[in-house]
């Protein structure tokens, strides 16, 4: 409803479908004690400042402004943004609410959420699935044939895995020409039992950080 309420500004939605949450691992809202503890933990493990180098405090301070980018300088610094694994997919009932949406302002800038930064993706661009926590003994070779055979006759699927048709993926990316092909084989392929209702397939990369977040482990609550 949240998503609904904030989006609906843009136009009309028809659906929201949430991704790559999991209710079943969190923990609940953190008590004031918890959070303060958090926080306090977080404060210390905060690095101290480095000295500046010999010229002056003027000259450390040019010396940041040339790594940030200032004055027109090479961009040598990237902040570290936490990114959540959870994602939405929202449908528009118009164009116009789906251009509003994808416009450069929420493209770049986002929007905040549970204080969260939230930021559209193009529906263009995501053309990516990722198959996540593929069962052992799934070898490579069955699971070329199991992907392929649900896709049949429209798609055929080949895993780059070189010469080892008997490795064991954890994990597999299959790319498309366009958002429509990876859309109709997204249809498909969740027709598929991989045999562990652990193995999950995203349209976004889990972050190898998902486990702090869903069990409130990170510096936040979902």
């Amino acid at each position: 409803e949240e998503i609904i309420d904030v989006y609906s500004r843009c136009g009309p939605v028809q659906t929201v479908t949430v991704y790559n949450l999991r209710p079943d691992l969190d923990p609940g809202p953190s008590s004031a004690k918890h959070l303060a503890e958090k926080k306090r933990r977080n404060r210390l493990s905060v690095p101290p400042p480095k000295r500046p180098p010999r010229g002056g405090a003027a000259e450390a301070r040019r010396r940041r402004l040339r790594n940030r980018g200032v004055s027109g300088g090479p961009l040598h610094h990237h902040e570290h943004r936490n990114r959540t694994p959870v994602y939405a997919i929202v449908t528009f009932a118009t164009e116009k609410g789906y251009k509003v949406a994808s416009d450069a302002h929420l493209s770049i800038f986002g929007l905040v959420l549970r204080r969260h930064l939230v930021r559209s993706i193009q529906a263009s661009t995501m053309t990516t699935l990722f198959i996540e926590n593929i069962p052992p003994r799934f070898f490579s070779l069955d699971l070329e044939y199991k992907l392929s055979r649900a896709l049949h006759p429209d798609i055929y699927v080949c895993l780059d895995v070189g010469q080892n048709d008997y490795s064991e993926p954890k994990s597999c990316e299959i790319m498309f020409p366009s958002f429509e092909v990876a859309f109709h084989a997204f249809q498909k392929l969740q027709q598929v039992d991989m045999g562990n209702d652990d193995c999950v397939m995203n349209w976004i990369k889990t972050s190898d950080d998902a486990m702090g977040y869903w069990t409130r482990k990170l510096g936040f609550d979902p």
